[in-house]
């Protein structure tokens, strides 16, 4: 498996991607799951680089073909920060959803519901346990 230090803030050099496709071209037949991961971890730009020149050094067209068909993205856009934010108020969301539809309800079947929602739509349910009275029963 190959490895790669990767910076997506100030891309591959194409002294890097000439390195890594000489890497992969020097086996006999470089295999697809060896060519995804080095594509893996390259902006999207730097994978359609990598593919020419891996068929320029001869690499088979289909191997590289699937390997950037295969290769997901480097980034979706989307900061880490952002991620780790999303993750931590749908997780308290689900807190608070799930004792809001126990104390309201008295039920650990509606809890684990509340709770459920609240995780996949952590701003929409605990607005409408609110306005329902937190925590009130019916």
């Amino acid at each position: 498996m190959l490895t790669l230090a990767h910076s997506p803030q100030f891309g591959t050099s194409r002294s890097d991607l000439e390195a890594i496709a000489q890497r992969l071209a020097s086996s006999f037949f470089p295999d697809v799951n060896d060519v995804t991961s080095a594509m893996s971890v390259l902006e999207p730009a730097d994978q359609r680089i990598l593919a020419e020149i891996l068929l320029a050094k001869g690499v088979d067209p289909s191997t590289v073909r699937l390997a950037l068909e295969n290769a997901a993205p480097a980034s979706n856009g989307v900061s880490a920060g952002v991620n780790l934010a999303f993750a931590l108020l749908s997780t308290a969301s689900m807190g608070v959803s799930a004792y809001h539809g126990y104390k309201r309800n008295q039920s650990i079947g509606w809890a684990l519901v509340w709770g459920f929602f609240g995780g996949v739509f952590p701003v929409i349910v605990p607005v409408i346990a609110v306005a329902q009275g937190f925590g009130k029963r019916k």
